[in-house]
């Protein structure tokens, strides 16, 4: 970092990635070592011609030692993950307030697409008291499947803090599985290319209403998307019925059974997210995002 501002090597901005305070911030400053790997941050020269900016996610971890922290490093823009009204105690903290920007998850269109399909329905990703929509699910679905004979991909018991997109070091802990054949072990391509196999993704946003990453994942590979609603769904282009469907604990079974029985329309769901992910998803539209924000900082 100390030598980004040599003449003529000098960037305009300088990227970097936050991640969020749950994994630690010490007594000794911010220091990270999770899953075999050390996380520090970024030492900027006090005296620097280029300008800062970075990603947060997971606010629900934050603390006021993060905070402060965050604005002690004197970041030019902050990107954060998730929508402003998600925690009434988050955006506020930051100084100057405007620094602090929305840009939602995006997805490689090309990495995530429909592929021929093999499974009715995929319960993907991290399970437990956080999602309470998922625990609903995973208790009955293996059930549900059997009786109406749909292939289901799910993993084999509730689990939390195991997601599909677990380091490959660390790939044994997410083992998945459809009911009638044996484990495996899905992530990195793999994973991907289960969800293009999949009809149907059944997922949940969490207790704070995430739009997390598997909403971008599954309308980009042409899944139907079948989930609590998310925080800022409107500004997502999010429409229930038309480009995914919003369910709840109590009507979920009876909306998926509906889906499948009516390829049609699943159809014309899975075409219309496909379409709303290219449209307004893809890394490619949140890079012309972020030069935007970034041109209002110069």
């Amino acid at each position: 970092m100390r030598q980004l501002g040599t003449p003529g090597d000098t960037p305009d901005w300088v990227f970097a990635y936050f991640i969020s305070s749950g994994y630690g911030i010490t007594k000794d400053g911010y220091h990270i070592k999770y899953e075999g790997m050390d996380y520090d941050p970024p030492i900027y020269p006090k005296t620097r011609s280029f300008k800062t900016c970075g990603r947060v996610s997971d606010m629900h971890h934050f603390t006021d030692k993060f905070w402060k922290w965050l604005n002690e490093l004197d970041v030019d823009l902050l990107f954060f993950a998730y929508p402003q009204n998600l925690i009434t105690n988050g955006y506020d903290k930051i100084k100057p307030q405007g620094k602090a920007v929305w840009l939602p998850w995006s997805v490689d269109p090309e990495y995530y697409y429909p592929r021929k399909r093999e499974y009715d329905v995929a319960v993907l990703g991290s399970c437990g008291t956080p999602y309470p929509l998922r625990l609903s699910i995973n208790h009955t679905i293996v059930n549900l499947c059997i009786k109406n004979k749909w292939k289901l991909l799910k993993t084999p018991r509730p689990l939390y803090g195991i997601s599909p997109h677990t380091p490959v070091g660390s790939a044994e802990k997410m083992s998945i599985k459809a009911y009638s054949e044996k484990d495996h072990i899905l992530v990195g391509d793999r994973y991907a290319e289960a969800m293009g196999k999949s009809n149907v993704i059944l997922t949940g946003t969490s207790i704070y209403r995430y739009p997390v990453k598997r909403i971008f994942e599954a309308l980009s590979s042409g899944c139907v998307l079948m989930t609590n609603d998310p925080n800022g769904s409107d500004a997502l282009g999010l429409r229930d019925g038309v480009n995914y469907i919003r369910i709840n604990e109590s009507n979920w079974s009876k909306k998926l059974k509906w889906v499948l029985e009516n390829e049609s329309e699943m159809r014309k769901i899975q075409d219309a997210g496909r379409k709303l992910a290219l449209e307004k998803h893809t890394h490619e539209v949140r890079v012309k995002q972020m030069i935007k924000e970034m041109k209002k900082h110069e």
